[in-house]
């Protein structure tokens, strides 16, 4: 991937991900040894849950593997 695409995506990213408040509401295991988060995530007074999937990698540390994008662009968007 184009270097200027990779830093494009990653804006975008840190723009969805970046809500007033978050709150993890569960936490449970998925398959082959993921974690299944779900998140009540606010932003101007309104809050969606938000599924995000992990996965452990190296040194224990846990990576999100998958979010919810189309929920956070609803969060985003809406007044």
């Amino acid at each position: 991937m184009p270097r200027a695409e990779l830093e494009q995506r990653e804006l975008i990213l840190i723009r969805l991900l970046c809500q007033d408040e978050s709150r993890v509401t569960s936490s449970t295991p998925g398959t082959e040894g993921r974690r299944i988060l779900k998140l009540d995530m606010t932003r101007a007074g309104r809050t969606v849950p938000v599924t995000f999937t992990t996965i452990r990698g190296p040194e224990d540390r846990w990576y999100v593997e998958d979010v919810e994008v189309v929920k956070l662009q609803e969060l985003c968007t809406s007044r």
